[in-house]
């Protein structure tokens, strides 16, 4: 093996550890695990969302238990609605007045639908989070075009996008107030933990899916280090004036440090042990004209 080929295969032992990585080289994709872990964990956001949502009406605006419910499930279905009926009306119009065009634009304009789908919950009675997530399932999966290149454009975007959102966190967090959660802070974590991996068992047991119990502990295992809805979500309960807020927000922040880097060596430790390794995905490459 020439060294330079050696050398790039140690480095992509290192980045293995995404579950992008792992679908690529084939681990666990006889059963399709990673594309499993990944909609696990963006299904999970969603639902954190929606229940903070219901939390933050209850917490403000005084409604009853019953009234908020209500509220959230009717945006919740108009959301739906939208998002389906912006992505039929997408694929019509891609399919057939961009069959011909660049990649470039076709991307472009798809990441503006989509910005403007997620605004439409500003002005609209609509749960936005749901409209977006219907919205893209439908487009991708109907329309005639190549769209899979758009996820590695998306993937560049948020790379720069992350370090803003971060940043933002870390600059309204109060580093004293971190170190004084501490130990309930931990305990608070090491709960969720728990929970999220027993939920994984408890869910996958329940769609009687073919998974072994090894297959399921690493599902649950790489779903603990999603720190998106906590940087996103943190900063606005603080915001909002909520009490205890800053207190919300250091457990958040120590979340984002204690859990990140965990369950990134969890994964990295464990998916040679718990995964098998299936041929690797390709995906192919789009005419250059396109």
């Amino acid at each position: 093996t020439p060294p330079d080929r050696t050398r790039r295969q140690r480095q992509m032992c290192i980045r293995d550890r995404t579950m992008i990585r792992l679908k690529e080289k084939g681990w666990g994709m006889d059963k399709g695990i990673p594309v499993i872990s990944l909609a696990a964990t963006n299904l999970d956001g969603l639902m954190a969302i929606i229940l903070w949502m219901v939390f933050m009406t209850l917490e403000l605006g005084g409604s009853d238990a019953f009234s908020v419910a209500l509220s959230v499930a009717m945006q919740i279905a108009l959301g739906a609605a939208f998002g389906w009926l912006i992505g039929w009306l997408a694929v019509k119009l891609f399919d057939r007045y961009l069959a011909a065009g660049p990649f470039w634009l076709r991307a472009a304009l798809f990441l503006l639908l989509c910005v403007l789908v997620f605004s439409a919950g500003e002005v609209l009675p609509i749960n936005a989070p749901i409209a977006l997530l219907v919205f893209g399932l439908y487009f991708v999966n109907v329309t005639k075009l190549e769209m899979r290149r758009v996820g590695p454009v998306v993937s560049r975007l948020w790379a720069v996008a992350a370090i803003f959102l971060f940043v933002l966190i870390g600059s309204v967090s109060d580093l004293n107030l971190i170190f004084q959660v501490g130990l309930v802070g931990l305990v608070i974590i090491l709960i969720g933990v728990i929970a999220r991996i027993i939920g994984a068992f408890i869910a996958l047991n329940l769609t009687k899916s073919d998974l072994n119990n090894q297959e399921k502990l690493f599902i649950g295992i790489s779903t603990l280090g999603k720190a998106t809805v906590q940087a996103t979500l943190a900063p606005l309960v603080v915001a909002a004036g909520v009490e205890n807020g800053q207190t919300i927000l250091a457990i958040a922040v120590m979340s984002i440090l204690v859990m990140a880097p965990a369950a990134t060596l969890a994964i990295e430790f464990t998916y040679r042990k718990l995964l098998k390794q299936a041929e690797p995905t390709t995906v192919a490459a789009e005419p250059a004209n396109s």
